[in-house]
């Protein structure tokens, strides 16, 4: 038995010299390539950076303090959350995470966030790392401090994507997620009301380039590699390219407060500022009609309608315009609107005069001849419909005509009978 264990012993150490040895990891330390410092909280150690920006620093156009300047109210449409609390800028949390995975699930780790937030006259921006997956708990101990002292947040795509992320870690980790009850600001949600009709897309990074006019630093790495050089520096711990993951992120932090800035000025002075090319006032109605300001929203869509100001539909603007008159009761103004919109890509404005006409003038005559104006339409521009939607359409109008046409009988009947 003790020589079969010795021949089995002499096996196991030649097969292991056959075995390459495993490649010395010669890399760049982080502490060389990364001005920071390790951070010991009671579950481990996190790589924790610090950079303080003055109330003066401009970023993307912006002054960072010009975010204090705004009031609360302003986000309150905006904000998702208890109704009870509100967003106080002053002590609004900006957060970013990059993650080992685009996708989200429960194998993405969160491995550097970074936090914004005001502290006396400068912004501060914290980025905390884990240098390996076993530093994951001091990160949530630094991130849910920081979550702890806020009383908002502020992302970018943060509610689909980092948010939920973050709190399944702390989930994972058997921790209750500190900022779940926080009024959360999602840029994102925002922008593309505003600018999704003008711009080729509402990326941060478009946003950067045609709302803040910024362009980034040659260090820079696309965000869709980040992953791979986080996984590349566990494996041989060479951190020289996390310089461009740390600046990535920094950057996405400081855009956070610019792009609310311009966003909030848009949104609540928009109507003043016409000449603004990134004022859309068809956006602005339909933000506006979306959070109830339903003046507001009028007067947006007749600014796009009559060509005022920057707009990205004026037809659609005219026609939404048109149906908030008639909610609010002001059909001859209405009726005047689908007058200007006959020669759109709907016949809604056909129907709604054979409406207006039959139920309010009592003119059967008029409501009649507007619904073979619809027919026509259909007729002559229905091709571009969908088969359902066009055979309804065309019941439907058929069904208005015929019943018109029985009133017209009756009353015909009726005149003939009191001679």
């Amino acid at each position: 038995m003790n020589d079969l264990r010795q021949r089995l012993q002499e096996l196991a150490r030649r097969e292991a010299m056959r075995q390459p040895p495993e490649p010395a990891r010669s890399g760049m330390p982080l502490e060389e390539a990364i001005n920071g410092k390790w951070v010991e909280t009671p579950t481990g150690r996190c790589y924790v950076t610090e950079r303080r920006f003055g109330g003066s620093y401009v970023h993307g156009g912006r002054r960072v303090d010009g975010f204090l300047a705004l009031p609360s109210e302003v986000w309150e449409p905006f904000v998702a959350g208890p109704p009870d609390r509100v967003l106080d800028p002053s002590r609004a949390l900006f957060l970013d995470a990059e993650t080992t995975g685009l996708g989200g699930g429960g194998g993405t780790y969160a491995f550097l966030v970074g936090v914004g937030s005001f502290e006396d006259d400068a912004f501060v921006v914290r980025q905390f790392f884990m240098g390996d997956y076993e530093d994951e708990p001091a990160l949530l101990d630094l991130l849910e401090d920081a979550l702890a002292a806020s009383r908002g947040l502020v992302s970018f795509n943060g509610r689909a994507f980092d948010w939920p992320l973050l709190a399944s870690r702390f989930v994972m980790a058997r921790r209750e997620p500190v900022g779940d009850d926080l009024p959360h600001l999602d840029l994102l949600l925002l922008c593309r009301r505003l600018w999704r009709e003008m711009l080729p897309s509402c990326s941060l990074s478009s946003l950067e380039e045609h709302v803040l006019g910024l362009e980034r630093s040659f260090v820079d790495i696309a965000g869709h590699l980040i992953p791979d050089i986080y996984r590349r520096y566990v494996e041989d711990r060479d951190a020289a390219p996390l310089d461009g993951v740390f600046y990535h992120n920094l950057v996405d932090v400081l855009s956070l407060v610019s792009l609310a800035q311009v966003a909030a000025e848009i949104a609540s002075e928009g109507l003043d500022k016409g000449d603004d090319p990134l004022c859309d006032a068809y956006a602005l109605g339909r933000l506006y009609e979306g959070t109830g300001r339903i003046e507001a929203a009028a007067r947006a869509y007749g600014q796009a309608w009559r060509g005022d100001s920057h707009a990205t539909n004026a037809w659609e603007a005219g026609w939404r315009e048109s149906m908030l008159l008639k909610r609010r009761g002001a059909l001859d103004a209405a009726a005047e609107r689908w007058q200007g919109l006959l020669e759109g890509p709907r016949l809604d404005p056909y129907l709604e005069l054979a409406k207006h006409y039959e139920h309010r003038l009592a003119d059967l005559e008029e409501a009649r001849r507007w619904t073979l104006e619809a027919l026509a339409w259909l007729d002559q521009r229905g091709d571009r419909l969908e088969r359902w939607k066009r055979e309804r359409l065309s019941q439907e109008l058929g069904h208005r005509l015929g019943r018109l046409d029985g009133k017209l009988a009756r009353n015909a009947r009726d005149q003939a009978a009191d001679r």
